[in-house]
């Protein structure tokens, strides 16, 4: 399936969320129960960024950009994939203790470093979003070269797939 003619868009890298919805709306108006659920699997698939970029290599790209796995992360996503490990390790051990403390005293002591540590996986959470964020802004410049958008595709899916990790850890430290 092509998700960017099912829901009759271009396939290019930097659709805006309004373009995916404004076609995925349209298009709904009039179809049946069965095309709808060809436009639900189209929209999922073009709204997430890691997704869109990885089915526009699949569908579009020449083989040599499917090989995203080799790419090398940035020394900026180094930095914050080491900041994400240390935060979790540092969250696991907070949490076992809290759930081992037997009073609730115990517990009560252990809640200013739980209240630090979400502070911190705030600050995480914020500068992955920021990097997501700048890595979007960048799928306009790159739509000519495929290298570069299979780099951008990387970059996405662990800056996604940490950000929900550093998500979960943050609703466990309530």
């Amino acid at each position: 399936m092509d998700a960017f003619a099912t829901l009759g868009l271009p396939a290019r890298a930097g659709l805006t969320e309004e373009e995916i919805t404004s076609a995925y709306f349209s298009r709904s108006k009039t179809a049946n129960p069965e095309e709808q659920a060809a436009l639900n699997a189209a929209r999922e698939t073009l709204g997430r960024v890691d997704l869109r970029l990885k089915h526009l290599l699949e569908i579009a790209g020449p083989p040599e950009a499917a090989q995203w796995r080799t790419v090398q992360m940035p020394d900026d996503l180094m930095q914050l994939f080491s900041q994400f490990g240390n935060l979790r390790q540092k969250a696991e051990t907070l949490l076992k203790k809290r759930d081992t403390a037997s009073t609730a005293l115990g517990k009560a002591v252990l809640q200013p470093a739980v209240l630090a540590l979400r502070a911190e996986a705030e600050g995480l959470a914020e500068l992955m979003a920021e990097s997501i964020e700048a890595r979007e802004l960048m799928l306009k410049e790159v739509a000519e070269s495929w290298q570069k958008l299979a780099e951008l595709q990387a970059h996405f899916a662990y800056l996604l797939k940490w950000q929900l990790q550093v998500r979960e850890l943050l609703f466990r430290l309530v």
